[in-house]
């Protein structure tokens, strides 16, 4: 499917602060050397080193990148040129709103990952884009992706068949939240405490129990733990 996340990552101030954080809390295991993290199945992802940044940056899977640049630029969005690396081939892109995404297709030899946990913990299952107005997104993500809609409201529009699951939701910010699957919210709201991070009071849905948090660096995730019968 166009438009899949298959890869993320988490600016932090200080790289080994946040490792010891989100390895304690989420069980990722590093390399010797940066902030790949090697133990979570697609999408995979990893921590750099970045000032002053707190919302994780995501990459959408695309088959051409460069007919993938020309249509965001058509549909009024912006994008940098298409970005040569030894893993792959990508752009940074936002909407007409100004909310920030990037596409990409890797390299056969880098699109693989060494393996998660059966259960899917500690991986993103579920991720929004901020939108300002829903009827306008979803024209240009259609557009860009072939996106098909369910759910759609004057706030939100789930994507049909996106694996991890995602969805438009309308919002001041311009940049996207994400949800890591968690068998233990409770305990893990707990962790992130005594970590010295922040959470927030669980909340209840249809699909189970979520909670915003902050590590210990003011990076934004939010935890999620699925109601019986759901991812």
């Amino acid at each position: 499917m166009q438009g899949e996340l298959y890869y993320f990552t988490f600016p932090t101030p200080e790289l080994a602060r946040a490792k010891q954080f989100f390895g304690e809390l989420l069980g990722w295991q590093f390399g010797e050397d940066g902030g790949h993290v090697l133990n979570i199945g697609d999408p995979y992802g990893g921590i750099h080193e970045q000032q002053s940044a707190v919302d994780a940056k995501l990459w959408l899977r695309v088959d051409d990148v460069d007919a993938s640049v020309t249509r965001i630029r058509e549909l009024g969005g912006e994008s940098t040129d298409v970005i040569v690396s030894p893993s792959g081939w990508s752009a940074d892109c936002k909407d007409p709103d100004g909310s920030a995404f990037s596409v990409g297709n890797m390299r056969p030899e880098f699109d693989e990952g060494e393996g998660g946990s059966a259960d899917g913990t500690g991986t993103i299952r579920y991720w929004t884009q901020p939108v300002r107005e829903i009827a306008a997104a979803t024209a240009f993500y259609s557009g860009v992706f072939g996106w098909q809609f369910a759910e759609v409201s004057e706030t939100y529009a789930h994507v049909k068949d996106s694996d991890p699951a995602c969805g438009l939701m309308r919002a001041d910010g311009n940049a996207p939240e994400v949800w890591f699957k968690t068998l233990d919210i409770a305990g893990n709201i707990a962790k992130v405490r005594d970590l010295g991070g922040s959470a927030e009071e669980p909340s209840e849905s249809a699909s189970g129990t979520s909670a915003a948090c902050k590590d210990d660096q003011g990076m934004r995730f939010n935890l999620w733990q699925p109601a019986p019968g759901q991812g």
